[in-house]
């Protein structure tokens, strides 16, 4: 293993086992101590990524999901070959002679040991502050998870009988002790905040050295202003505290390239900072003081607050932030003024991922405020190199070309959601490389044809491909789309690589043609009408919301070859029939939230079906199961259940399981609300397709 590489995989043993680690965090620590090897040009971001890269080949951390993990015999494996370097404290475990010694240190708390954790903390501090060579340390992380844990008084208990002499002397006993016990705990909090404060004040004064500060639940509301003595401070994360902002004296620190924060205000003059690479912002009301764009090395800024204030920063000064990249959102877009000549985001070729939001939920605009919009969603267009696109409560009427331009050719995810202004959807279909398309609650579309979908003309210069609308679409969803009633203009060869979609539109009544759906694995209904579709021949998954009448007919005319895994909410009809000869390879059925079903007729038919789960359906009546059935799950269905248990004895090989859930009451409640909403929702929409079919008969 190269010498670098070692030094990167030994840093590692500061995190405890069975850690989560974040490949970017962990690069942005290898940058603060100089581990990563310089390479002409390149980013060191890109340099660490290879790093990952190389010890993840040699197995020594793994992905799971979306982060990265140890073995715990690899752990000790780093703990072994960074013995002298690096040392992970837990709790009170640690020997004074060792911390003189080692460069990097961990120091964390056991969570489950609340009532004395503090002092730990406490006592780790004091023995860390009066070591006689701090100089040699270079990183430094505290974690005390006890503050994460809200500590609450016992409740009063409540009545609504009149309480007797002797009750109401023990409830007001009871109600003192209550206020008693939680002004002793806000004194407490307070103590260890004095206590840590005043450590934390000396040791800044010692740290001369140090490159990488962490402070994780450390209760403490506020740092000292010693901060500023740690002139080589390269890294420092406070996501984690309860502080609400940073001392003025952290403008000195001239070599921080690395701040993690979730502070609600900046300090004035952070535009001194001016070799910061990474400027991350957990809370999304933080807004940026004037100056940013001095930060001429900044390559993270994952959020920024738009505000009409003067002593908050101008989105104009983005333009001189040239290496800025990765994930942005950008909020309040509606109090962007100024449009410059050069728009702030064309030139970010590093940033791929972008969240524009105008953060506002209802809109009453003239022509002008229309216009206004229109102009400040142009004035945002990014650079073409964007891979992941978000636009939120934009309260134009119609979207900006940029948005379905096909020069951009790497972006693979869009999503529009309460865009509620808007009457058509832009033409996103010659985008070449979108895989995921999310289009929620766009109140004013009634109708999308075939200016979706945008192919273009063939002509001898174009190939055949670029005839195709959606060529690489895999996932298309339409989310409460409450006034969209027709969808049309979909022709053969469209979405060619469609693998899942859904649509909850209680309004929609008529479909395309859908000759896409041979492709089709998965699939969600939440419509009035039905696909004009009889055969799926790839689909596995289908989940189907409010049944009607008209649902339960278009599914004994369909075959489902392929279908596994069939969900059915909102039944509003007495019986669904279900036919093994449609559904031949059904393995799970679930029904749900049906006040109305009292028969499911076909069931015991069923040759491969092993899973069967049934909730919220009172009415329901049993009727014989599948022999193959392996196991049955059932939640207030009283009916289906005591027809069951009469006949359990001749179905020994059942496993049968009542759910329960915590939560029971309100959950309930919320379905009833959810049912009448639906039923008044279907019986609109029955009269709205009644009329459509009067129109066209008079046609």
């Amino acid at each position: 293993m190269p010498i670098q590489l070692k030094r990167c995989f030994q840093y590692l043993s500061l995190f405890p086992k069975g850690t989560s680690l974040d490949s970017e965090e962990i690069v942005r620590l290898w940058m603060s101590q100089g581990l990563l090897p310089l390479d002409g040009d390149r980013r060191a971001d890109d340099i660490g990524k290879k790093c990952i890269k190389s010890l993840t080949e040699r197995s020594l951390i793994h992905l799971s999901y979306i982060h990265y993990s140890m073995h715990d015999l690899v752990h000790d494996l780093a703990q072994y070959v960074a013995q002298d370097e690096c040392l992970c404290v837990m709790d009170d475990n640690f020997n004074t002679e060792k911390l003189q010694m080692i460069r990097h240190l961990s120091v964390t708390t056991d969570r489950h040991k609340f009532s004395i954790e503090d002092l730990q903390l406490q006592k780790l501090l004091q023995a860390i502050k009066d070591l006689q060579q701090l100089k040699r340390l270079r990183t430094l992380f505290i974690r005390n998870y006890c503050d994460k844990r809200q500590i609450r008084s016992s409740p009063v208990p409540q009545s609504t009988r009149p309480r007797t002499n002797t009750e109401e002397v023990n409830y007001e006993r009871l109600r003192v002790s209550s206020i008693i016990s939680k002004f002793c705990e806000e004194m407490a909090v307070h103590s260890r905040h004095v206590i840590i404060f005043g450590v934390l004040e000396d040791l800044f004064e010692k740290l001369k050295y140090i490159r990488a500060l962490y402070l994780n639940y450390i209760g403490i509301t506020q740092l000292p202003d010693s901060l500023g003595n740690l002139k080589l401070l390269r890294y420092l994360s406070i996501e984690d505290t309860n502080i609400q902002s940073l001392p003025e004296s952290i403008c000195c620190l001239y070599n921080l390239q690395i701040l993690n924060s979730n502070i609600f205000k900046l300090p004035t003059h952070i535009g001194n900072l001016i070799n910061l690479c990474h400027l991350s912002l957990t809370r999304q009301d933080t807004f940026l003081p004037s100056g940013i764009g001095n930060l001429t090395n900044l390559q993270t800024l994952n959020h920024f607050n738009v505000s009409h204030e003067k002593e908050h920063c101008d989105i104009g000064e983005l333009n001189s932030l040239m290496k800025l990249g990765g994930t942005i959102d950008i909020c309040h877009v509606g109090y962007v003024n100024i449009f410059s000549n050069s728009p702030p985001l064309k030139t970010k070729k590093y940033v791929n991922s972008l969240r524009l939001d105008w953060c506002k939920k209802d809109y009453y605009l003239s022509k002008q405020d229309e216009k206004k919009a229109e102009q400040q969603l142009a004035y945002l267009q990014p650079h073409v190199n964007l891979k992941s696109l978000e636009i939120y409560n934009y309260p134009g009427v119609k979207f900006v070309e940029w948005v379905s331009d096909s020069s951009f050719t790497k972006l693979t995810k869009l999503s529009l959601v309460k865009c509620k202004n808007c009457t058509k959807l832009p033409s996103l279909g010659q985008l070449p490389s979108l895989e995921y398309l999310m289009i929620r609650r766009m109140d004013d579309i009634q109708h999308v044809g075939r200016e979706f979908c945008s192919m273009l003309m063939a002509s001898p210069s174009n190939s055949f491909q670029n005839n195709i609308a959606f060529p690489s679409l895999k996932s298309l969803m339409f989310w409460e789309m409450f006034n969209w009633e027709v969808w049309d203009g979909v022709e053969i060869g469209d979405f060619p690589s469609l693998q899942y979609i859904q649509i909850y539109s209680f309004k929609l009544i008529k479909f395309p043609q859908f000759p896409f759906m041979s492709s089709v694995e998965r699939m969600g209904l939440g419509s009035v009408g039905v696909p004009v579709v009889s055969n799926f021949q790839s689909l596995t998954n289908l989940d189907i919301n409010i049944i009607t009448q008209e649902h339960s007919e278009w599914m004994s005319k369909c075959y489902f070859p392929t279908l596994q895994h069939l969900t059915l909410l909102y039944i509003m009809v007495e019986c669904v029939h279900l036919s093994q000869k449609q559904l031949p390879s059904l393995k799970t059925l679930k029904m749900k939230y049906s006040g109305e079903l009292k028969f499911i007729k076909g069931l015991k038919n069923f040759t491969s079906l092993n899973s069967l789960i049934i909730k919220e359906c009172p009415i329901l009546e049993f009727d014989k199961v599948p022999a193959t059935l392996q196991q049955l799950k059932f939640k207030n269905c009283p009916l289906f259940e005591k027809g069951f248990k009469e006949q359990q004895g001749h179905m020994p090989n059942i496993l049968m399981i009542e759910e329960r859930d915590p939560n029971e009451e309100e959950e309930e409640k919320r379905w009833w609300i959810m049912m009448r909403k639906r039923r008044r929702m279907s019986m609109m929409t029955r009269e709205m397709r009644r009329r459509w079919m009067s129109d066209d008969e008079a046609h």
